[in-house]
């Protein structure tokens, strides 16, 4: 078993204790001096049990001199970072991450992906997901409708997405990430977030991003905290004969 401190008191705090040891002894020994003047015989300077205090401050200024009582303020951050979890990302083709729109289109699916708190974690501050990057860059007919990146991601629930929320340890919110198209004529589209949320561009048009059978767009995000490290996770789309799949990765 070893001493479990590393660092020393501030020099200030125990030349201070030292100062008090020292104030106090004189204040003492200046009592008993006018308390004994007339006993020619009496010593001040000789130990008495009220000269007890000031030994017993002085000697606690000396320890805090040479012995460490603090802990390592690096090493405590290095240790509290060592035990915090990231942020997890989850995304199942079934509700709540995956949900026909009611608003817009029966063709028309919504993609929210779930972040996650661990257990373990302290109450995570400032939760945001940000949109990084698109792989390859999606086919679209004007220029005008090319992605804007990087993005806050939009939340299910609402407000600002670049100041994000509070996340309790064990809790899940659901970011608004991505909507496709499948429509009757086999024509397959897809956008980032959704027509109630806007996308990257700004007010939602439509779905500009086109795919044929075989394509497949890799969406890029992070996920950041104030107070707990960051994850990053892929989104993957694919499209097949009338039917577009999208799989979490990361």
């Amino acid at each position: 078993m070893h001493w479990p401190f590393s660092r020393r008191a501030d020099p200030v705090h125990a030349w201070g204790t030292i100062t008090v040891a020292i104030g106090v002894a004189g204040v003492i020994a200046a009592e008993l001096a006018t308390l004994h003047a007339n006993q020619p015989h009496f010593r001040w300077w000789w130990p008495t049990n009220w000269l007890v205090i000031p030994v017993v401050i002085l000697l606690v200024g000396i320890l805090l001199l040479v012995i460490p009582v603090r802990r390592s303020q690096e090493g405590g951050k290095s240790n509290l970072a060592g035990n915090l979890r990231p942020l997890e990302a989850r995304y199942e083709p079934s509700p709540p991450y995956r949900r026909p729109s009611t608003q817009t289109s029966e063709y028309l699916t919504e993609h929210r992906v779930g972040i996650v708190n661990p257990a373990a974690n302290p109450l995570g501050v400032g939760v945001r997901v940000l949109w990084t990057a698109v792989f390859p860059q999606p086919r679209v007919a004007n220029e005008k409708w090319a992605p804007s990146i990087p993005r806050a991601v939009p939340r299910d629930q609402r407000g600002d997405p670049v100041i994000g929320i509070d996340l309790p340890p064990g809790r899940q919110e659901l970011w608004v990430a991505i909507s496709t198209w499948v429509g009757p004529d086999g024509v397959m589209a897809a956008d980032e977030f959704a027509p109630e949320y806007g996308t990257s561009r700004g007010a939602w048009g439509g779905l500009p991003y086109k795919f044929a059978p075989g394509e497949r767009l890799r969406f890029s995000y992070k996920i950041s905290a104030d107070n707990l490290p960051t994850a990053a996770f892929s989104l993957v789309l694919t499209a097949s004969v009338a039917s577009i799949q999208c799989e979490l990765e990361g």
